[in-house]
């Protein structure tokens, strides 16, 4: 290329462009679609469990692939005078952009258990049965806890404990119902506490003293059995009260199975809990969050319930 400038012949040489430029702009701009569409679709059901994580991991990919041609082509612009500033700087700023959430994940993925599920009860766990009529599992979520779940659980997520709250067994399992609605949770099971009567210690009928009859006693009619007064004597008790949900992570929308067990003690109720990442080895928290975050709502109603 030649340019005359003040009566005199310049030669300028051609700007040479880096490739590396070129490709940080293709990938950084590629993953923000897919981050997009993939966000929605698994949120929408379309690609669910593994085949999200798979997704996950392809956006993320994608944009760290724009982000490491970027750098590397801003360092070769800036040692050996390249073109494509301005190409490398979209792509570094689209990758960042689709690499903030994943970053802000980093931190739990260094320091916590490779856990997937957590629970209050280590030696009786509440049980996920309509779980398992719900979608088909490889009995992660269903089956017995892992060996290791106590010791990194109780290290990790020493607050992950049992509720006990001075309501009954009924009121308690109302307030569980209202707070797993209002969250969004999808319920697949509920069965309430029922009440039952144990005849009171040394309240017990004397047996009749028996008669030289060969003809056995009638027993009483239906009509009569249901006449007959309630011992006022007898001890009220319930059987225990059952919750079973499904919960969503917020930003991806992944989705835990939860298990809720509401237990009638002398004057007040148990609440345990169990929640279970349904995709994945590596639940990054949630469940034990989840599970802290759901008790401590119920024990501030019900304290403002006995008020």
């Amino acid at each position: 290329m030649t340019m005359l400038t003040f009566g005199r012949a310049w030669t300028l040489a051609p700007q040479r462009s880096t490739h590396l430029a070129v490709w940080s702009r293709r990938f950084g701009t590629l993953s923000v679609p897919m981050a997009v569409f993939g966000v929605v679709f698994h949120r929408a059901g379309a690609a669910d469990g593994d085949a999200g994580i798979a997704v996950l991991g392809a956006f993320v990919a994608c944009a760290l692939l724009g982000l490491v041609c970027g750098v590397l082509a801003l360092m070769r612009i800036w040692t050996e005078g390249y073109d494509g500033a301005r190409f490398a700087m979209i792509g570094i700023i689209w990758s960042l952009a689709v690499l903030v959430i994943p970053a802000t994940l980093l931190p739990a993925i260094l320091t916590l258990p490779h856990l997937r599920q957590a629970t209050t009860d280590f030696d009786d766990p509440p049980a996920f049965n309509a779980a398992l009529r719900d979608h088909p599992v490889d009995g992660r979520a269903a089956g017995l806890l892992p060996p290791q779940q106590k010791a990194l659980q109780s290290e990790a997520y020493p607050t992950v404990v049992p509720l006990r709250i001075d309501v009954s067994a009924p009121e308690a399992f109302a307030l569980a119902l209202q707070i797993a609605e209002s969250n969004g949770w999808r319920i697949i099971e509920r069965k309430a506490p029922e009440e039952i009567l144990t005849p009171a210690p040394g309240r017990a009928q004397r047996a009749r003293p028996t008669t030289r009859s060969r003809t056995a006693p009638r027993p009483p009619a239906p009509e009569q059995e249901a006449r007959r007064p309630a011992d006022p004597n007898a001890i009220k008790d319930y059987t225990p009260g059952i919750i079973e949900a499904v919960a969503r992570t917020r930003f991806y929308g992944f989705r835990d199975d939860v298990v809720i067990r509401i237990t009638a003690m002398q004057r007040e109720s148990r609440i345990d809990m169990r929640s279970a990442s349904r995709s994945g080895s590596f639940d990054l928290g949630t469940n034990a969050r989840r599970i802290v975050d759901f008790l401590a709502e119920l024990r501030d109603r019900a304290a403002e319930r006995r008020r």
